[in-house]
């Protein structure tokens, strides 16, 4: 079982998978994976790209007719034998080091669900003139070194900012790699991988349902490119493209579209509200989450706003007419009009800036946007080698990972103390700051959330507050909770803590984590509370 299969999908896309593939084979100090590609019922010069790069590394296989988007997914995961999975469109890229760093961080916290950051390139052939052959690249040396995030925290946050639902939830598309165990769960639950309208946001939702929190980390391993023939630029910026036409008739045809659209023409909220209804049902969670339809529309509304507003007078015209469409929609829907106020949607409303506000280069933040025309990019490749010069030499990638193996190596307070105390249930933390924020983070990656977790704390300003969905207790309230162990959740003031509640040690094992006295002193640790 090779560690990592890089899955491709591709249909109609020569122009840019030979760019892609190229980026694959070009791993530096790391061999251990395989590439599957799938072709849907290309008509184009797929196979002959193919056989041109004479790979061994590349398994290939060419579907019998035309599959919708979402059967396509599920037809090219069923290839991969890799113990990690990803997937990654026909005009996206990693990085050179990208799958040498994967295995590091694998190799350093053990973790299955994997998210990171990634970066833009769009190809010259992309739909949006302005776009053209230019990049975003994120610098990730001033980053935090991890983070974990909350799935249920994930899914709230996808559901109010939609357009930005891709970057919150766990993701195999692109940004992200998966264990083949979670995989194999999500198919035994609901008998599919990929379902719904989106693939990928579909794949968000139905994965977070089976796990308590996923891993990020700042690091890129890949490229997102957008072409001229991405599904999602393609349906974004409504683009009547043929090849694109014609897997919507397929998707039709297999009941997957939506019957209307939330604001009658196409947005993201669209497809979240596909993707999360369909996770919900085929895995059976999320009761206690509802969507709220007219915040919805109004994110739409921004979406397609967000869309036009730096394309000066053409954008304006282009986006009254949407207005048009939309005030039609609600106008004719009672549900809607009773809710939504059309005489708000007035493009009198609306700024719109020159496209020069949106195109110039620009440093930020961590941010580089660079004009690619000054350095003969071409493609992907090419774009993914500028990057690497310009940000992610092989010294920095080394460093980010001694450091993380050094920050990981003693990260688990909660996990040590449930290896050691594997009776113990019901656990208090005593002290509120960063140093509890990560430990009860690791408590809700290994034990759930919600589980009999109570919270102390000296300071009586903060008592019956509530700090991280829990709720602040003063030390009066130990003897009552019937504690199994009580931890002291501070470095500095370890002492002075223990001092103020040692007369409670006569019903509750008191841990000291820093006194190298103390028997149940971690073995070591680097928390600096």
């Amino acid at each position: 079982m090779p560690r990592f299969s890089i899955v491709i999908p591709t249909r109609n896309s020569a122009y840019s998978l030979k760019h892609t593939l190229m980026t694959c084979i070009n791993q530096k100090d790391f061999d251990d994976y395989e590439i599957v590609v799938s072709n849907n019922y290309s008509t184009d010069d797929t196979e002959e790209i193919i056989k041109q790069i004479n790979s061994d590394k590349i398994r290939y296989y060419k579907t019998t007719k035309s599959l919708t988007m979402v059967d396509h997914f599920n037809f090219a995961i069923s290839k991969a034998d890799g113990e990690y999975v990803f997937v990654l469109g026909s005009d996206d890229g990693v990085h050179t080091y990208g799958l040498y760093a994967l295995d590091k961080i694998i190799s350093i916290t053990g973790e299955k669900i994997i998210k990171c950051a990634y970066n833009y390139y769009y190809w010259p052939n992309v739909v949006v003139p302005k776009l053209q052959n230019t990049c975003i690249i994120h610098d990730f040396f001033d980053k935090p070194l991890y983070d974990f995030s909350d799935t249920v925290d994930a899914v709230n946050k996808a559901i109010d900012t939609p357009f930005q639902c891709l970057a919150v939830l766990p993701a195999i598309y692109i940004s992200g790699v998966v264990h083949r165990d979670i995989i194999n769960e999500l198919l035994k639950k609901t008998g599919t991988v990929f379902d719904s309208l989106s693939p990928d946001i579909y794949f968000g939702f139905a994965v977070s349902a089976l796990t308590h929190s996923f891993l990020i980390v700042p690091i890129p391993f890949s490229m997102a490119g957008l072409s001229g023939t991405s599904n999602g630029m393609t349906c974004i910026y409504n683009v009547n493209s043929t090849d694109y036409k014609n897997m919507e008739k397929i998707e039709n045809a297999n009941g997957r579209f939506p019957k209307k659209w939330l604001l009658g023409t196409p947005t993201i909220c669209d497809a979240l509200i596909a993707d999360f209804t369909c996770a919900k049902k085929n895995t059976c969670s999320y009761e206690d989450i509802n969507l709220d339809y007219v915040k919805l529309m109004r994110a739409g509304l921004s979406e397609r706003y967000v869309i036009h507003m730096y394309n000066g007078d053409s954008g304006r015209i282009a986006f009254e007419a949407e207005l048009e469409i939309i005030k039609n929609h609600i106008k004719n829907d009672d549900s809607l009009s009773s809710v939504f106020n059309i005489n708000s949607l007035d493009i009198k409303n609306y700024t719109f800036y020159p496209t020069e506000y949106d195109t110039a280069p620009y440093v930020t933040s961590g941010v580089i946007k660079p004009d690619l025309s000054l350095f003969n990019v071409k493609n992907i490749e090419d774009a993914i080698q500028f990057a690497e010069n310009l940000l992610y030499p092989k010294g920095r990638i080394d460093s980010y990972l001694s450091l993380l193996a050094e920050k990981w190596k003693n990260r688990d307070v909660v996990k040590y103390f449930f290896e050691k105390f594997s009776d113990y249930t019901k656990v208090g933390i005593f002290a509120t700051g960063p140093h509890t924020e990560r430990m009860i983070k690791t408590y809700n990656q290994y034990c759930g959330k919600g589980a009999n977790l109570f919270l102390f704390d000296n300071d009586s300003k903060k008592w019956g507050k509530i700090w991280h969905d829990m709720e602040v207790l003063p030390p009066r309230a130990i003897p009552e909770k019937d504690l199994d162990i009580l931890i002291i959740s501070s470095r500095k003031h370890e002492n002075i803590i223990y001092e103020s509640i040692k007369q409670y040690s006569n019903s509750t094992k008191i841990i000291k984590l820093y006194d190298k006295n103390s028997e149940h002193a971690l073995p070591d640790n680097t928390f600096d509370n």
